[in-house]
């Protein structure tokens, strides 16, 4: 009887030490491993990044100094109103147009003032209204300026009067929207 008594307990033992103290650090180990492999999951795709970062570094680089300023004019990293307002006047004298005034009405981003877009881009948005007085011919010739210029600028909305300071000029409210990266 001892003779099947003692394997019966060992057994018995065995499988009681498993279910409290083997099994709990089995599901740690497993709890360990599945953690291992997330970090591995995320280094790799930190490799990835960094090697697409080196990449796009590697593109920059290769732009000429020109072509880096005409992106920048293109879209540029900061609203300078100052500037902006610089370029758009020299548009205007380029065609014997004097802007009476320009105010910056509106800087939101882009997610703002479309509602169809569904990531964040980081672009945001500049609102000038602009007031001058011209002929109708030299005024398509400063909005023919503002669609040549590196600038991106959308004509938002444009009003017309009468009763310039010749019967030929008339008076031209216009609201014009610019972009920056944020």
């Amino acid at each position: 009887m001892s003779r099947y008594l003692y394997p019966i307990i060992l057994i018995i033992l065995s499988v009681g030490l498993f279910f409290t103290f083997t099994e709990k650090r089995y599901s740690e180990a497993q709890s360990l491993i599945a953690e291992i492999e997330q970090y591995d999951a995320t280094l790799e795709k930190a490799r990835e990044l960094q090697t697409l970062q080196e990449d796009l570094i590697s593109r920059y680089n290769n732009f000429s100094g020109d072509d880096i300023e005409k992106l920048e004019k293109l879209l540029p990293s900061n609203v300078d109103n100052v500037r902006l307002i610089i370029e758009i006047e020299s548009i205007a004298e380029a065609h014997d147009i004097t802007l009476e005034s320009v105010t910056v009405t509106n800087v939101a981003t882009s997610n703002e003032t479309n509602t169809n877009t569904t990531q964040s881009s980081g672009v945001k948005t500049v609102d000038l209204q602009i007031a001058t007085t011209a002929e109708y011919e030299v005024f398509l010739d400063f909005l023919d300026g503002l669609e040549k210029s590196l600038r991106i600028v959308d004509i938002e909305n444009t009003d017309f009067s009468s009763g310039g300071i010749s019967v030929e000029e008339y008076g031209y409210a216009i609201t014009l929207r610019t972009y920056w990266l944020e």
